[in-house]
């Protein structure tokens, strides 16, 4: 969001140095409000369901990815990641752990945090297509190559696998 107007008292804003990091931010000359963005912050989920690896196929090509998304304004990690596989693949779900966190540059949000979070279903009904596309149930030894450009996917499945 760009701000022109200050949210705490409605002056025109102005750049100016930030004395914390030095760099230059909108500024309020008026109360002194000084505009720090934040990261949007993407949750993804290795999904466990009945002995395989939930994935979704977003472009139809065959390639893979985990089900995940950016979190709304006011929702919590937990809830975007249960959001997300939700309407991904028709699965509610529980976090078993945190398996990475990251910062990633170049989603099409700009730099984000990734939470990669290891899960598993505990109710629901898997679709064969969700809000994401087509969505498939592999083994661990069959899974499908994930989508090249989806970096944060890639890191996400790495420490799976790895662990």
């Amino acid at each position: 969001m760009e701000y022109k107007y200050c949210p705490m008292c409605t002056t025109p804003l102005v750049l100016a140095v930030d004395p914390f990091d030095d760099r230059e931010r909108a500024t309020c000359p008026g109360c002194g409000w000084i505009h720090r963005p934040a990261h949007p912050i993407g949750v993804l989920a290795v999904l466990e369901h009945e002995g395989g690896i939930v994935l979704t196929h977003p472009l139809g090509d065959g390639y893979a990815a985990l089900p995940g998304l950016f979190v709304d304004r006011g929702e919590t990690v937990e809830s975007g990641i249960a959001r997300a596989v939700r309407e991904q693949t028709g699965l509610e779900i529980a976090v078993l752990a945190d398996i990475a966190r990251f910062t990633q540059p170049g989603t099409p949000l700009g730099t984000a945090v990734i939470v990669g979070v290891r899960a598993h279903s505990i109710g629901g009904s898997l679709l064969t297509r969700g809000s994401d596309g087509e969505v498939g149930l592999y083994a661990r030894d069959a899974l499908p190559e994930i989508i090249p450009v989806r970096a944060a996917n890639l890191r996400v499945m790495a420490a799976w696998l790895e662990g």
